[in-house]
């Protein structure tokens, strides 16, 4: 395939695992047909679980940088596995359940920075009714940074699709606003076993079953997913559409 006509697809997520958890086997479809797909993620994913006030983010990040390289590896094998090249990871290390701390621009412009390079097709991120808070503000960054009017990143106007994240839907109020309405599908059947193997490079937060992050629950998801298009396994997600679409 000409690498110029290829799709480009931007991944951009709160934490590791959660491109997983969120869209794992649209990841690995989008792959297997040709994609070039880079992912994001914005916090360590690790250091909120350790999380003293009294020690600044430097010393933070110089104590737990063993548990933080942990899932930085992790991260890295779930996307190897899913066949997403080491140079198309990009791994902010922001501070993990603190996004809220940070200027948003902050956040905004990182994002930014890596979409006006890769020129995305498509992205695929949080939805904005998640209970995390680290969850929301990763998308609405994320719709700060390609809105239309962005025309050096978003001159085609790229597609967002909206993952759901199982356990956190739902929950928000008000839930009539936050409620995940999913409007696309996309078939995993042939993904959902690599996807699974993906998951469970996260040693550190895979849980066993009833547990929610375990691959069970992930699989049950999306079984419920499929059926409403008669496929075996689907994942589901909920486009934004800006006030001109």
């Amino acid at each position: 395939m000409n690498k110029k006509m290829r799709n480009k697809i931007l991944v951009i997520v709160a934490h590791p695992d959660d491109e997983v958890l969120g869209c794992g086997g649209a990841i690995i479809k989008h792959i297997r047909e040709g994609s070039e797909v880079h992912v994001i993620v914005l916090a360590d994913g690790v250091t909120s679980r350790m999380y003293n006030p009294e020690i600044s983010r430097k010393k933070e990040l110089n104590k737990f940088k063993k548990e933080i390289a942990v899932r930085k590896n992790e991260f890295l094998r779930a996307a190897a596995i899913m066949g997403i090249e080491k140079e198309k990871c990009h791994w902010f290390v922001l501070p993990d359940q603190r996004l809220d701390n940070l200027p948003i621009l902050d956040v905004i412009k990182q994002i930014e920075r890596i979409a006006k390079r890769v020129i995305p097709d498509t992205v695929y991120t949080h939805h904005w009714g998640d209970l995390n808070k680290d969850h929301r503000i990763c998308c609405e960054a994320v719709i700060t940074a390609l809105r239309p009017k962005t025309q050096k990143i978003n001159k085609n106007k790229t597609k967002i699709l909206c993952f759901e994240i199982n356990g956190n839907m739902g929950i928000l109020p008000p839930k009539a606003v936050n409620k995940f309405r999913p409007d696309h599908y996309v078939d995993i059947t042939g993904s959902k076993d690599q996807k699974t193997k993906a998951m469970e490079a996260y040693q550190s937060e895979l849980q066993d079953y009833p547990g929610i992050f375990s691959s069970i629950n992930m699989l049950l998801l999306a079984k419920k997913r499929a059926k409403k298009h008669n496929y075996k396994y689907a994942e589901a997600f909920e486009q934004i559409c800006f006030g001109d679409e």
